[in-house]
């Protein structure tokens, strides 16, 4: 799947805010499966160097750029990762811009 994954442009999204969502909605694509190996794991820091909503706006353009059926993928999962953990999509919690993409 990392083959088929579109090129990323980082003129566009610098920080990476939405790629594991892009990487499950091209999963649902091709009728894949989307797993986790929680052997591996990546963590970050608490704190970053850059700002929340500049990350958000970088996403919202990045999801705008991609073909519209791989957006809506990624959209799909996204709400559904919100049905699972009891959390509200990105929409619920942040920046206005996001209700389009729910």
């Amino acid at each position: 799947m990392a083959r088929r994954f579109p090129k990323f442009d980082l003129a566009v999204n610098r920080f990476g805010w939405g790629t594991c969502g892009v990487m499950a909605g091209l999963c649902r694509l091709e009728g894949k499966l989307c797993l986790r190996d929680y052997t591996q794991t990546v963590t970050h820091p608490r704190s970053r160097g850059y700002p929340s909503p500049t990350a958000w706006a970088e996403l919202a353009a990045y999801l705008q750029s991609l073909p519209p059926e791989l957006c809506r993928a990624a959209e799909i999962q996204y709400q559904e990762k919100a049905r699972l953990t009891g959390e509200p999509p990105p929409a619920k919690k942040r920046a206005p811009f996001w209700a389009r993409w729910f």
